[in-house]
């Protein structure tokens, strides 16, 4: 299993679950470049048949559902490091 399958799986299994532990979605999008998140986009849509956007907004409310688009559609640009 690659990095962009394991992060897909570890998103499906919190949606899963009764209580959703955000952190988890939090981290993954946060934490991986555009590139590495556009995968994991594509890995959850191969795998599970369904959009990572709709599946986190089916299982969100309150302020979580009005942020969870911004985040899991935002393009994160890489790190510039100042010398």
């Amino acid at each position: 299993m690659d990095p962009a399958e394991r992060d897909a799986a570890l998103i499906k299994e919190t949606l899963k679950k009764e209580t959703v532990d955000y952190k988890i979605i939090i981290e993954i999008a946060c934490t991986r470049t555009s590139e590495e998140f556009l995968a994991v986009k594509r890995s959850y849509q191969f795998l599970y048949k369904h959009c990572i956007e709709e599946d986190v907004a089916s299982k969100t409310t309150g302020d979580i559902r009005r942020v969870s688009p911004i985040l899991l559609q935002s393009i994160t640009k890489p790190s510039c490091f100042v010398l």
